[in-house]
């Protein structure tokens, strides 16, 4: 705004007036009534006289004043930009306000300016203006008239080029080239080595010091009128001082000329940075505040003393308008001093730290290469005596060396006694080419034989991992994948490598196991690889469907569909039907544990609930046992122990009790058909939960739970049509997840293919729109650029075994110094640390909410519990361990879990080069978590890491219906409105 209103400023009447800078007179010159060329400056007397005669400054009567600086205006209707553009061709600089300085006088009714200009020769124009933008622009006028009466103007006021510019500037002895020579540089230097006085003040490369004189205007009137290059507000300078300037420790110097701080300043522009960046390398501190201070006084001009405190105290002393132009100065005289002496490349550059220390390198050298000393107990030495007294030895080493102290040592093989082998004393006979290579080649045959088996059972993701250093495994003769029909992210990640080291590595087998996968898609996958079916033994197992289950409870149809008009597709499950089934069982099956199979934690709920109101006062001889991730695995122990005689165990589970668990006392099996599985929405990018029917393998795994042990009993809460209707596999989670993840593991293992290429070549190719929306993410935050290349962010998060936007916030974390927080935050998201937060969740939000205090954040409720926890193990005793769990309602195993997650994380942030050592990440005194008690920096950075997943909260709504909610709070992403889920606090 400052620049529109100068723009829209307009002239008032000047009297401008033009004279020289020093004592001395030029002839006078013509020039338009007002405007004085060549004449010295007048006495006190004289000026006096003038003063009376005729006013200082024009007056509104001057008429013809007024109207000549109104002509000057329109010849030169930018004046300031003008005189810019010709000094800065002339010179080929992009600022030339070191060469135009304005000084301005406050008169009773006019504003006075005094432009003092340096080029191409020292003169002084004045100007008048109501304003002082405007007597800016009527001294810049007269200038420009000069300009052009010195031909460096055209007849319409255009520009002429460089080299003209050179001509012309010759004439009045101020050659245009001289205003900018490169200083020389020297070679590298350890700083520790260099001489103090070689720095100092008036020592060899002496210190430049520039000091300016500039007067502070108001921010309104600082802008140029028109359009001008941003560089040009870069430094603004005034014309030299060369008066002595007294230190403030007493001793004196003269001031240099303030161009070399201006050329300086060219040189470095950002001098400050790069000031910090050499120290905080060369003496690995984190932060330079200590070793360069900056004092500023002054109220119209600013004089800035930059005191440098490495690699020895030296002091850089400059001027400008502002205190970040002078400290600016300052410090680009400082960094032009630092490149003169060696400890700056060529670019402008730190060197590296090893550069900076070459002194302590050749030290830590030369105590590495001196001999190690040792002392050896003296009891040792007598049995080592006694040995070389028993078994005699001829050594000629410190007999031989003592020999060589005073000779030149001979080539090898020039030797005047032959050599022998040490072994077997036979001559030494040196191996013929065509030996040494026959000897290659046998030897690399033996390190190729096969040997002793080894066996090792890695995980899925820790194989994938080993496959990023050992890409055709070499040493691995065979890999056997097991429970391949689970059809996990992983499990396909891995096949798809696997099928790829076909090829690099011919003679590895690679062995599939599945109980009901699709053993001929994986055998066609793998190029029609031979199936072997190895029959296993299994008791009997008798099925019962819907209608004989009805049939058996006396009922003629399914009530519950009856009831709500539900077709056969709905995934809709009769709690009271599956309640109803297990007391028929407990009345009249055999005596043995019911499993039953259901999709949620509601539906695990709501059958417990109706049992206990069926049983009654029977309820001490039933052991009720729900069985699902979320409940800690101590309250889950008990399904796998035997209850007392006259207990009937009843086990209500998810599908996590298909393949993960095995129960051996089950004989009857209750399957609803139904189960939660996870599922991901193109279009509002979000992953959620749904009940939906089992696949037929399922079914099996489901009733094979029934016979592990014993004949057993399957009751299938669906009917005989709705299994030929089922699909013969679940989908596989390659097809209904996110493949952020995915992706980013791709371009680790196979950076030159694209995503789509990569994943393409799947059992089950994912949808490519579900693949370029995760590749538009990964870009989005970073990770990858516009080629699906790994950026050095990307490169980093490779290495952070979690979700891609949760690793980018580790890294934030790492660069912001607060890492431990970040990691106890993605620790507690992939484990919850609050005990049986299913059963007591509000107990538990109470806890949360009293954890966040008023940050209202379920994040920092998590950092502030688990690090009380560690203070809590740090220094406290077992009772107030146990009472600290009991009263945060925190869980033992889960801390413990996420303690290992935690360090974990802190493994792969050092593999990422991200701190010194993995003990750093949770470390209160470490660099890395410097800033971890600043609660808002980490939110920001977890923010910072989790976008664009944000959050708009929005209060007052209208209804469908037109009504406004003035208090009803809505919650909305980019792809529209979300409901907040339950365990939240800020609910």
């Amino acid at each position: 705004m400052a620049t529109a209103r100068r723009l829209m400023a307009l002239a008032a009447g000047v009297s401008p007036r033009l004279r020289p800078s020093g004592p001395r007179s030029i002839g006078r010159q013509g020039g338009p009534r007002g405007l004085s060329t060549g004449c010295s400056r007048p006495d006190r007397t004289q000026e006096a006289a003038e003063a009376e005669a005729a006013p200082g400054e024009p007056g509104e009567g001057d008429g013809s004043m007024v109207n000549a600086s109104r002509d000057l205006l329109k010849e030169f209707p930018q004046p300031k930009n003008l005189l810019n553009s010709v000094i800065g061709r002339a010179l080929g600089i992009s600022h030339a306000k070191d060469k135009l300085v304005y000084v301005h006088t406050n008169g009773p009714k006019k504003k006075k300016v005094t432009l003092h200009i340096k080029w191409p020769k020292s003169v002084e124009v004045e100007g008048y203006g109501s304003k002082k933008i405007d007597a800016e622009r009527q001294a810049a006028a007269a200038a420009c008239q000069l300009f052009k009466g010195w031909g460096l103007l055209g007849p319409r006021n255009e520009l002429f080029d460089a080299a003209k510019y050179r001509v012309l500037a010759d004439r009045f002895g101020s050659p245009a080239d001289s205003w900018w020579r490169p200083e020389p540089t020297m070679p590298p230097t350890s700083w520790r080595q260099l001489n103090p006085e070689s720095i100092r003040p008036g020592g060899p490369g002496g210190l430049s010091r520039s000091l300016g004189r500039e007067e502070e205007e108001d921010e309104e009137e600082e802008l140029e009128e028109g359009t001008i290059d941003v560089t040009e507000f870069l430094s603004m300078t005034q014309q030299d001082s060369h008066a002595p300037l007294r230190d403030s420790r007493g001793g004196s110097f003269e001031m240099t000329d303030d161009d070399s701080a201006v050329r300086a300043l060219t040189q470095f522009p950002l001098p400050k940075n790069l000031l910090a960046k050499v120290i905080q390398i060369a003496t690995s501190s984190s932060t330079a505040k200590n070793l360069m201070q900056f004092h500023t006084v002054g109220t119209k001009t600013k004089l800035s003393t930059l005191t440098l405190l490495w690699p020895c105290p030296m002091t850089f002393v400059a001027k400008g308008r502002r205190k970040a132009e002078a400290e600016n100065k300052a410090a680009a005289l400082a960094c032009k001093k630092l490149k003169s002496l060696g400890l700056v490349d060529r670019n402008n550059e730190p060197l590296t730290h090893a550069m900076y220390n070459l002194a302590s390198l050749r030290e830590l050298g030369e105590t590495q290469r001196r001999p190690c000393t040792i002392q050896v107990p003296e009891p040792i030495l007598r049995k080592i005596e006694t040995f070389l007294n028993h078994y005699p030895v001829e050594s000629s080493w410190i007999s031989s060396e003592l020999r060589l102290q005073g000779e030149d040592i001979l080539p090898f093989g020039k030797d005047s006694e032959p050599l022998s082998d040490p072994t077997t004393g036979k001559p030494y006979v040196p191996l013929s080419e065509a030996e040494e290579l026959r000897l290659s080649q046998s030897l690399l045959e033996l390190w190729r034989r096969r040997g002793p088996v080894w066996q090792e059972a890695p995980p899925v993701g820790i194989l994938l991992r080993k496959l990023q250093s050992n890409p055709s495994l070499e040493g691995v003769s065979h890999v056997v994948v097991d429970e391949v029909h689970e059809r996990d992210v992983n499990t396909d990640f891995l096949l798809i490598l696997l099928k790829g080291l076909q090829r690099l590595n011919p003679a590895l087998r690679l062995v599939l196991m599945s109980a009901t996968g699709d053993n001929e898609r994986f055998s066609r996958y793998f190029g029609g690889c031979p199936v072997i079916k190895v029959p296993g033994f299994m008791y009997p197992v008798k099925e019962h469907y819907l209608e004989d289950i009805l049939a058996k409870l006396g009922k003629h149809q399914y009530p519950h569909r009856h009831r709500h008009h539900e077709s056969e597709d709905e995934c809709a499950l009769d709690l009271d039907l599956v309640t109803d089934l297990v007391l028929h069982i407990d009345a009249r099956g055999e005596p043995a544990g019911p499993l039953c199979f259901l999709p949620g934690w509601q539906e695990i709920k709501g059958v417990q609930q109706r049992l206990q109101e069926a049983l009654g006062m029977h309820e001490s001889k039933y052991l009720i046992l729900p069985v699902h991730s979320n409940i800690p695995m101590m309250d889950q122990k008990a399904i796998f122990q035997q209850p007392p005689i006259g207990v009937r165990k009843i086990v209500l589970a998810t599908n996590i009790a298909e393949t993960s668990i095995t129960i051996n006392d089950i004989v009857h099996v209750v399957d609803s058909g139904l189960h939660k599985e996870e599922r991901y929405d193109l279009k509002t990018k979000v992953s959620c939960l749904e009940t939906v029917w089992v696949s037929r393998a399922n079914v099996i795994q489901r009733r094979g739970r029934a016979g592990r042990c014993q004949s057993g009993f399957a009751y299938h809460l669906f009917p005989r049509s709705r299994l030929e209707k089922m699909a013969p596999f679940q989908v596989p989670e390659i097809l209904r997840t996110p493949l952020e993840n995915l992706v980013l593991q791709a371009k680790i293992h196979m950076p030159e293919k694209t995503a789509v290429e990569f994943l393409s070549k799947a059992v089950d190719s994912p949808n490519i729109k579900a693949v370029d929306e995760a590749v538009i993410l990964l870009q989005e935050i970073g990770v990858l650029d516009q080629r699906e290349y790994l950026t050095t962010l990307g490169q980093r998060l490779a290495h952070i075994s979690t979700d891609p936007r949760l690793a980018k916030a580790i890294v934030l974390a790492a660069i912001f110094r607060c890492l431990h927080p970040l990691l106890v935050v993605v620790s507690c998201l992939t484990r919850d640390p609050f005990s049986s937060s299913l059963q007591n969740r509000a107990e538990v939000d109470k806890v949360k909410a009293l954890l966040s205090h008023d940050s209202g954040s379920d994040h920092l409720a998590f950092v502030r519990a688990v690090s009380g926890w560690e203070e809590v193990l740090r220094w406290q005793d077992r009772s107030s361990r146990e009472n600290y769990l009991e009263e945060n309602l925190l869980y033992a195993p889960s801390l413990r879990f996420i303690h290992g997650l935690i360090k974990q994380f802190s493994e792969n942030i050092y593999e990422a080069f991200l701190v010194g050592k993995p003990s750093d990440c949770t470390l209160a005194s470490a660099q890395c978590n410097e800033y971890s008690e600043e609660e808002e920096l980490v939110k920001g950075v977890l923010m910072a890491g989790l976008y664009p997943n944000l959050i708009q909260v929005r209060q007052g709504k209208v209804t469908r219906q037109g009504k406004f909610k003035p208090n009803s709070v809505t919650y909305r992403t980019k792809s529209g409105n979300i409901l907040l889920h339950k365990s939240t606090i800020n609910r």
